[in-house]
């Protein structure tokens, strides 16, 4: 009976990784037939909307896309057409998706439309004076031919637009013209959003008490603890530790010629340079609680963590802080045994151009993962499984990058 009792217990736990979690894995082995939202035509990254007026850009996306009509261009209606095939972004988001994992694709109208717009209905009440103001602040002016601007802010942009986090491209008439646009849009798995071509490496350093950080940096990261060192967090900060010295030191990268443009400096606070046989306890006892928790007070309310905080500029002397690119991942309640999985989690996101851009599916996978980590303390069965999945889950994460 106690055995009976502890096989339900496990699939219980299992249960709680969630239907969403299951198709996310399946879309990984099956990505033709699975299917995590209501559709599977657009792949499920982006949903159409109207920017109607005066009225603002919704924020929170990952990508906004706007298609701009070309006046009196014939095509036009057929590429209306093919926009309003597209689902709208209402329903994707009902559906389960997150805002800052799609790309919301607006058509700028003169006024709202009906219900059911037909495309000669959005062709007539077209915003051509907005269109033409989009395709200004990017530099686009002048175009005569549907044409497709995605970009990682809304348009116009108050400040200096990226070039190298916008795609501006012609749009011929045709449904699959417009979905394959879009497949082309910025995302963190395109080779358009990696850095130069290349992607960052990742390399660690200590940050002294007193001392600033190095500067030149393509992306800063720290390893923040929030709480004080204690019986209850001491195996998962060891297990953190352990996973970072696994990471190769930036210096060896710079010794290499390796630009520091393309280095993500990883940074743990100590109060002391530490000898050369200095051991994780060694680091535990001189990890520099007070600087953590200074850098952490900027950034959130009560922090426990332990977390990865990564950033485009140093955080402890920066000014202010835009929080859309602020990267956090948070350990706290991570099962010691999986600090190794979220640092490569870490290492692969921080090497993309769009660094704080998560993909939804590999973090449900490493969620799944925890799941099953934590419930192996409890349960002997459990325990076995969770030896047996650790490769399998570990190289699903791979595929992924």
């Amino acid at each position: 009976m106690r055995h009976i009792s502890k096989s339900i217990a496990f699939l219980f736990l299992l249960a709680l990784g969630s239907a969403r979690a299951l198709h996310a894995i399946e879309a990984a082995s099956f990505p033709d037939s699975a299917a995590v939202f209501a559709s599977s035509q657009n792949r499920h990254t982006f949903g159409r909307a109207f920017l109607v007026g005066s009225q603002s850009d919704a924020p929170g996306y990952r990508a906004y896309s706007y298609l701009l009509l070309a006046s009196n261009q014939r095509g036009n209606e057929t590429v209306l057409a093919a926009y309003l095939a597209l689902d709208e972004i209402g329903l994707v988001q009902a559906a389960g998706a997150e805002p800052q994992d799609l790309n919301i694709v607006y058509l700028p109208l003169r006024e709202a439309p009906p219900a059911k717009p037909s495309a000669a209905w959005l062709m007539a009440h077209f915003d051509s004076e907005r269109a033409r103001s989009i395709l200004a602040s990017v530099g686009a002016g002048g175009r005569q031919t549907a044409t497709l601007v995605s970009y990682t802010a809304p348009l116009p942009s108050k400040s200096p637009v990226d070039p190298n986090q916008l795609l501006v491209e012609d749009v011929p008439a045709g449904s699959d013209a417009l979905v394959s646009s879009l497949d082309k849009q910025l995302s963190p798995s395109s080779p358009a959003a990696d850095v130069r071509g290349d992607r960052r490496l990742t390399g660690r350093a200590f940050l002294l008490a007193g001392k600033p950080e190095d500067l030149g940096y393509g992306l800063y990261s720290y390893v923040l603890f929030g709480e004080p060192l204690n019986a209850g967090n001491r195996a998962l900060y060891r297990a953190v530790l352990d996973a970072f010295f696994h990471i190769e030191e930036v210096r060896r990268f710079e010794a290499e010629d390796q630009p520091r443009t393309m280095l993500n400096v990883t940074y743990l606070p100590l109060r002391d340079l530490p000898s050369g046989d200095a051991d994780i306890d060694w680091f535990l006892d001189h990890y520099d609680f007070a600087r953590a928790q200074i850098i952490l007070a900027r950034l959130m309310d009560r922090p426990v963590g332990p977390y990865i905080v990564s950033y485009s500029a140093p955080l402890f002397s920066a000014a202010s802080v835009e929080t859309g690119r602020l990267l956090v991942e948070d350990l706290s309640g991570v099962a010691p045994d999986l600090a190794f999985l979220w640092f490569n989690e870490f290492a692969a996101q921080a090497g993309r151009a769009q660094y704080w851009d998560k993909p939804a599916l590999r973090t449900f996978m490493l969620n799944l993962r925890n799941q099953i980590a934590v419930a192996a303390e409890a349960f002997e069965e459990v325990r076995a499984a969770n030896s047996n999945l650790r490769s399998a889950f570990a190289t699903r994460i791979k595929i992924q990058e």
